[in-house]
């Protein structure tokens, strides 16, 4: 009995028992229990400890697979709002060459180009897309065959 009490005589010692039997002390104060009161209490300590991990086991499993899925769903997100942006760039750019285009021969010459970089409507427009001014005639450079 004395040895029972050492370990559940009080709340204090009832939660550091549970405390220990938690984290992983568990033997002991099974084995006390075994001895002192009855078999039946090994096999509680057993139970507990068994159903304690695999509750445990499945809130951590269950975290890091809500983690994963939210850190997925944030990446399908982004890729799908680039891919927007990516469309209605395109088409925004294929509709300011058209408009820059004044011969109408489908291509776009530097002096076309010198003439719309300086109306701001354009720069607005062109910011939207994160462009700079001074990047469009590189960007013209880029697309074109290489020859000015």
């Amino acid at each position: 009995r004395k040895e029972v009490y050492e370990l559940f005589g009080t709340y204090t010692r009832v939660m550091v028992t549970m405390g220990e039997i938690t984290l992983g002390n568990w033997a002991p104060s099974q084995r006390t229990l075994m001895v002192n009161v009855s078999q039946w209490w090994g096999v509680f300590i057993l139970l507990y400890r068994c159903v304690l991990c695999l509750a445990l086991v499945n809130v951590t499993t269950a975290v890091f697979i809500s983690e994963t899925n939210r850190v997925a769903l944030d990446n399908e997100v982004a890729i799908m709002h680039k891919k927007r942006k990516d469309v209605k760039n395109t088409k925004l750019l294929t509709e300011l060459f058209q408009e820059i285009d004044e011969s109408g021969d489908g291509l776009v010459s530097v002096k076309e180009l010198a003439i719309v970089v300086h109306d701001e409507a354009m720069k607005n427009l062109l910011s939207l897309m994160d462009l700079e001014v001074q990047d469009v005639s590189e960007l013209l450079f880029m697309m074109s065959d290489g020859e000015k």
